[in-house]
């Protein structure tokens, strides 16, 4: 099967100082995805030799009859699910907002609340058993973000001394 998936996307983020403790963050994401998938599928029954044979045992008429039909269905589901698939493609395409705020208590906390949707493109394949093509929906996520930063190791660093690197 191949398979080829082209993405590609165009981002901005903004700040604006509204004071100096007070920040509005905004952003924007336009995403599209193209997929293609098409292949071939050869599919066999491993150790189809193992099934009973109903001519070299000693089968009754009947259950003979049986268990030949039966050791034909592997075969038979093998080679439906066995064949060429076709090419199937599709494109998604969205539009991700991103809205947040910020507030600075002193120049080394900041306190943040952002929300951002999140996405994941849909796609597309094939049923080679029932000859159909599908497609399937993207996913979304919206997003809460609360944060609190603050810069307390500044004078503090770690330091390694014969360091070995392969």
């Amino acid at each position: 099967m191949e398979q080829q998936v082209v993405s590609s996307a165009i981002f901005a983020d903004f700040t604006y100082q509204i004071n100096e403790q007070w920040d509005i963050l905004a952003g924007i994401r336009w995403d599209h995805a193209k997929q293609e998938n098409e292949g071939e599928s050869v599919i066999s029954v491993a150790n189809g030799d193992l099934l009973p044979d109903p001519t070299n045992v000693n089968f009754d008429p009947m259950t003979a009859k049986i268990v030949a039909g039966l050791n034909t269905k592997p075969f038979a589901m093998a080679a439906d699910a066995s064949g060429n698939e076709p090419l199937v493609d599709a494109s998604f395409n969205a539009f991700l907002p991103k809205l947040g705020v910020s507030f600075h208590i002193n120049d080394d906390m900041t306190t943040s609340f952002i929300f951002q949707k999140g996405y994941r493109s849909g796609g597309v394949g094939t049923n080679i058993a029932r000859a159909a093509t599908y497609t399937y929906d993207a996913e979304y996520t919206n997003n809460y973000e609360l944060s609190y930063r603050s810069l307390w190791l500044v004078t503090n660093t770690i330091k390694k001394q014969e360091m070995q690197v392969a």
